[in-house]
């Protein structure tokens, strides 16, 4: 039986394993997923070299640990989301985020070029893997960043990102204010997660015209709920992560049928 998983902090919840395992179904797989805590980026490293020793052919990567694993496999690209086993030793990376992101707006009927405007709220591997996904496609929309740290401002703008504010009420007003129904909002912090569903900063986005999409799901954030509930159009984030999942496997076993 072949072994992969997910390794993150506060992945309890995570539907991963269940959305993996009906594909190894599909697939005609045998194979297992399974869910790796870790508890700080000091035990990454003992982790990735304990999955390859014990045989792991693929793994994925969520919250908080993209930029981490990017940077301790010698990867240029800021922030990954899958890895896979390659027999020399070590592994090759990729990132999922762009294509799955797109796949579930064209789930709820958009196209990402349809977008004059992306507002992100959160500045963490995530955005920087979508940001590089548009540039790479050529969708050149105008860019908000309403972030919580300044701490990946460096990054961002090595991706062309110049406007920048705090992830406040007021901040969440103004960007509202300007936007139209081609707008795309894109809630990005993993805060829902672990406990915080943003209720504090629901209040800023009522009255959005445009499209909003949280990267969480069960629990999204309560800007998503605020939204809909004064008849805006959204979704959270399992149809990403279901395309993401596919993704990974498409990458995994490209690999290992070789």
């Amino acid at each position: 039986m072949m072994r992969f998983g997910l390794i993150g902090h506060g992945i309890s919840r995570s539907l991963s394993p269940s959305i993996h395992h009906q594909l190894f179904k599909a697939r005609g797989v045998d194979a297992t997923y399974e869910l790796i805590d870790v508890k700080s980026p000091e035990a990454l490293s003992e982790t990735l070299e304990r999955c390859y020793r014990d045989g792991f052919e693929g793994l994925n990567v969520t919250t908080p640990y993209k930029k981490d694993v990017a940077r301790l496999i010698g990867n240029s690209d800021g922030a990954i989301n899958t890895l896979r086993r390659r027999s020399s030793g070590g592994w090759d990376a990729t990132s999922t985020d762009g294509v799955g992101f797109e796949s579930g707006l064209k789930r709820a009927g958009f196209l990402l070029t349809q977008f004059d405007r992306v507002v992100f709220l959160g500045a963490g591997g995530s955005v920087l893997s979508l940001l590089k996904y548009l540039h790479e496609h050529g969708v050149k929309p105008d860019i908000s960043v309403l972030r919580r740290s300044d701490c990946h401002d460096e990054a961002l703008r090595a991706l062309g990102v110049t406007r920048f504010d705090q992830l406040t009420v007021e901040s969440l007003r103004n960007e509202v204010a300007r936007a139209s129904s081609l707008t795309l909002m894109v809630q990005a912090t993993s805060a829902p997660h672990h406990g915080d569903d943003l209720a504090s900063l629901a209040e800023g986005v009522r009255g959005f015209k445009g499209f909003f999409c949280d990267l969480c799901y069960a629990p999204a954030s309560q800007l998503l709920a605020t939204h809909r509930a004064s008849g805006g159009r959204g979704q959270d984030g399992l149809p990403m992560l279901e395309a993401q999942a596919g993704r990974s496997q498409d990458f995994w076993f490209e690999k290992i049928t070789e």
